[in-house]
């Protein structure tokens, strides 16, 4: 069973599974700043009733979020339907596409690629001419050491984020190596887990919750 994933909006996003035989499909539509849809005066489910209405999905789900939301937010949304999914079916398949129109969830949809790689198929591109590129699918590489010491350190983080790294108490009561201990704070930097300020990022967030 394969799951296509995807925005829509002008329907293009649409046109490219329908002609490829998925099970079934996830829509995304993102609220705008002023909190109208992109078909402000239409009802939303039955635009997206109107552009699947040919093809029988086993199954179909149009995902609301809000722009004005936050990437863990709207992530912890999209992933949860994902998840449901993957737990109902272990041998399921996803093919997460990012449209150059919907920028926003892009960003997302290429994160929860890399935390459910084993479960995606293919990235794609489709690009504002309907040229569709593959992308590659980059997963966060801790290890099971890295992931617990990075763990460790969110849970201290979490009671003053605004705190120096050196006085979190998870660092500061860190009796290895301390090098190796910022090597790893490095790697999550390089992963988008981190940033440059040492705050854990709404990747970083949705990362430690997810796995």
């Amino acid at each position: 069973m394969e799951i296509f994933v995807s925005a829509i909006g002008s329907g293009h996003t649409l046109c490219y599974p329908h002609n490829k035989g998925y099970s079934g499909v996830i829509s995304i539509i993102v609220k705008n700043k002023d909190n109208n849809f992109l078909y402000s005066n239409k009802d939303q489910n039955e635009i997206y009733e109107s552009k699947i209405k040919n093809v029988e999905y086993k199954y179909k789900k149009l995902i609301e979020i809000k722009e004005s939301n936050s990437f863990y937010h709207n992530g912890k949304i999209i992933l949860k339907e994902i998840d449901k999914l993957i737990e109902e079916n272990k041998k399921i398949k996803f093919h997460i596409e990012i449209s150059a129109s919907y920028k926003f969830i892009g960003h997302i949809l290429t994160f929860i690629a890399s935390l459910r790689y084993k479960n995606v198929n293919k990235l794609t591109f489709l690009r504002n001419n309907n040229e569709l590129s593959p992308i590659p699918i980059i997963f966060i590489n801790l290890n099971k050491k890295e992931n617990n010491i990075f763990k460790e350190y969110y849970y201290e983080w979490l009671k003053e984020k605004n705190i120096k790294i050196s006085r979190n108490k998870f660092v500061m009561e860190y009796k290895q190596n301390k090098s190796y201990l910022y090597r790893i704070f490095n790697k999550c930097k390089k992963n988008g887990l981190m940033d440059e300020n040492n705050q854990i990022t709404d990747f970083g967030k949705l990362y430690l919750e997810s796995n």
